[in-house]
C-alpha cells in the first residue's frame, strides 16, 4: 500500500470515528445534552480536520491536500478497512486488535459473553482498528460514556471493559441467543452506536431492519437539531469483522442435501479407521466456541466428567451435547471443556452448544465431531462426518 493510501485510509477512519459516538442517554455510551454534545462535536471537527491538513499537506502538497479532502467529504461513509458495507464478504479484524485478544477474552468472560469475543473484536475493529495512538487509547471508543470530554485519552484496557460491558448488556435486551443469532446481534450492534433507547423502539417495530435504523436516526438529528445522528449502517460495517456474519460457519455438507455446515471454517480435522467421528484441533484451541453445525432440538448432554468417571461407555466423550435433527440425523460434539446449553434447548445453526476441550478419552484440546443417521455413525468404511466435509480434511 503506498503512504499516500494508507494516510488516506487513516484520515477518512478518523473523520468515521468521530461521526459515530454513543448519543442517546438511554445507553452507557451516550451524550449527557444536546448542547453539550453540539460543542464538543465541533471541537473534535476542527481537531481532525487540523490534524489531517497538517499531515497531508506534509505529504502531497497543498492542490492534492484539497483532492483528498473531497474524496473523503464526498463519500461520508468511508472506511478505511475491508471491503464496501453490504459486500457480504469477509475481512479478518486487523493485527493491531488481535493483539488485545486476552484482554478481550478477560472481559467478555467477566461480563458473561465469552462466546461474542469474535464479535467485540468486530466492534473494536470498527471504531477504532485497534490503533491505540488513533484513539488515545479508546479502543471501543467510550469516553463519553464513561463521564469523560471527547478525545480524551483512555486506557485501553479500561475501554475494553467498559465496551464490552455495552456489548453483553444490548445483547440480553435485544434478546440474542448465541453468536449465530445474526438478527439480534444486530439489533444489539446498532444500539451500541445509537444508544439502547434505540432497541426497545426497534423491538416495538419487528426488531432491526436498515429501513427502521434509517428512520431512527432521521426523528433523532431532527428531534435534536442535528444534521446527522450516529451510523445508520453501523450494523453492515461491523459485522464485515465477523465472521460467523460473512459467512454463518461454512461448507454445505456432500451429504443430508447439505444440511450441516463445518463449525471451524479456515481449520481442517483428521480421523482414523474405525472412529466414528472427525477431530478438530488447532493452536490454542482450548475454550474455544463450538456451534451447532444444524437447527435442532439438544437431546441429550453428559456434563460434569472428571478422571473419577473413566472413560468407558458414554464417558469417552468426557462432556458433550447431542443434537437431534430431523429425518433421524443427530450431531455430536465431545471432549468440551464446557457446555451452553441443556436438553431441549432448541439450537439454531450456529448457535453455541459448548467450548472446546479435552475432557473423556482424549490426549488434548479438541472437538469430536459426529454425525449420526438412525443410530450409523456411518457406512461403507467411513464415517459419516469425513463424508460431509471431504474439503477440509488435513
Amino acid at each position: 500500500m503506498s503512504a499516500g493510501k494508507a494516510l488516506m485510509e487513516r484520515a477518512a477512519r478518523r473523520m468515521k470515528l468521530h461521526s459515530q459516538k454513543q448519543l442517546v442517554k438511554q445507553t452507557s455510551c451516550a451524550v449527557k445534552a444536546a448542547g453539550t454534545v453540539t460543542k464538543k462535536a465541533a471541537a473534535v471537527t476542527v481537531k481532525v480536520a487540523r490534524s489531517l491538513m497538517s499531515a497531508v499537506i506534509g505529504l502531497i502538497g497543498g492542490a492534492g491536500f484539497f483532492v483528498l479532502l473531497a474524496v473523503i467529504l464526498l463519500g461520508g461513509a468511508l472506511s478505511a478497512f475491508g471491503s464496501s458495507p453490504g459486500s457480504g464478504s469477509y475481512t479478518p479484524v486487523s493485527a493491531e486488535v488481535e493483539a488485545f485478544d486476552p484482554i478481550i477474552r478477560i472481559y467478555a468472560t467477566q461480563h458473561g459473553i465469552p462466546e461474542y469475543v469474535d464479535l467485540i473484536k468486530a466492534v473494536m475493529m470498527q471504531e477504532s482498528g485497534g490503533s491505540v495512538e488513533l484513539v488515545g487509547g479508546d479502543v471501543m471508543q467510550c469516553a463519553e460514556g464513561m463521564g469523560l470530554p471527547v478525545g480524551t485519552p483512555v486506557d485501553p484496557e479500561k475501554s475494553i471493559d467498559f465496551g464490552t460491558s455495552i456489548i453483553a448488556d444490548n445483547l440480553r435486551l435485544a434478546g440474542a441467543t448465541g453468536p449465530g443469532d445474526i438478527p439480534h446481534i444486530s439489533l444489539a450492534l446498532q444500539g451500541y452506536n445509537f444508544g439502547n433507547g434505540y432497541i426497545s423502539w426497534a423491538l416495538a417495530r419487528g426488531g432491526y431492519s436498515k429501513e427502521n435504523a434509517r428512520e431512527f436516526s432521521i426523528q433523532q438529528a431532527a428531534a435534536h437539531g442535528w444534521s446527522g445522528y450516529g451510523d445508520m449502517d453501523y450494523v453492515e460495517h461491523v459485522l464485515r469483522y465477523y465472521p460467523l456474519a460473512a459467512n454463518p460457519l461454512d461448507g454445505a455438507s456432500a451429504i443430508a442435501e447439505g444440511r450441516f455446515a463445518f463449525p471451524f471454517p479456515g481449520h481442517t480435522w483428521d480421523t482414523y479407521p474405525g472412529h466414528n467421528g472427525i477431530d478438530i484441533s488447532f493452536a490454542n484451541c482450548y475454550g474455544e466456541p463450538v456451534y451447532a453445525c444444524a437447527p435442532g432440538t439438544v437431546r441429550y448432554i453428559q456434563d460434569g466428567w472428571t478422571p473419577a468417571h473413566g472413560v468407558d461407555n458414554m464417558w469417552s466423550f468426557g462432556n458433550c451435547v447431542v443434537v437431534d435433527h430431523t429425518d433421524g440425523w443427530q450431531s455430536v460434539y465431545a471432549h468440551l471443556s464446557r457446555l451452553a446449553v441443556v436438553p431441549g434447548t432448541p439450537v439454531r445453526q450456529g448457535q453455541l452448544v459448548g467450548y472446546i476441550g479435552s475432557t473423556g478419552n482424549s490426549t488434548g484440546p479438541h472437538l469430536h465431531l459426529a454425525l449420526y443417521y438412525h443410530g450409523s455413525a456411518g457406512e461403507n468404511g467411513m464415517n459419516y462426518a469425513e463424508m460431509a466435509w471431504p474439503q477440509y480434511r488435513d
